[in-house]
């Protein structure tokens, strides 16, 4: 089976509120390609837990875009990248 892989080209401004954890501006930008691990990436997405590898200028390695539980009323999921180090 072949894996399928993305070109992308992504810019990204977050805010978070002030006096929460980690506040205030994070623009985030990178340039390359990213390569599913799971089998079938949009499942694993829904799922909550999409591993991928990075191949970008900034970014590369191994990846997982993990959804946080403790969703508060009305607010959208959270997420979170974080690094996959063998």
């Amino acid at each position: 089976m072949s894996k399928t892989t993305r070109s992308t080209t992504a810019s990204s401004r977050v805010s978070s509120p002030r006096g929460e954890y980690g506040a205030g501006t994070v623009l985030l930008w990178d340039r390359g390609t990213w390569v599913p691990l799971n089998p079938d990436p949009e499942a694993a997405y829904r799922k909550g837990l999409l591993r991928i590898t990075l191949q970008g200028e900034k970014l590369h390695g191994n990846w997982a875009l993990v959804r946080m539980g403790g969703k508060a009323a009305g607010k959208a999921p959270r997420e979170l990248a974080a690094d996959q180090r063998a």
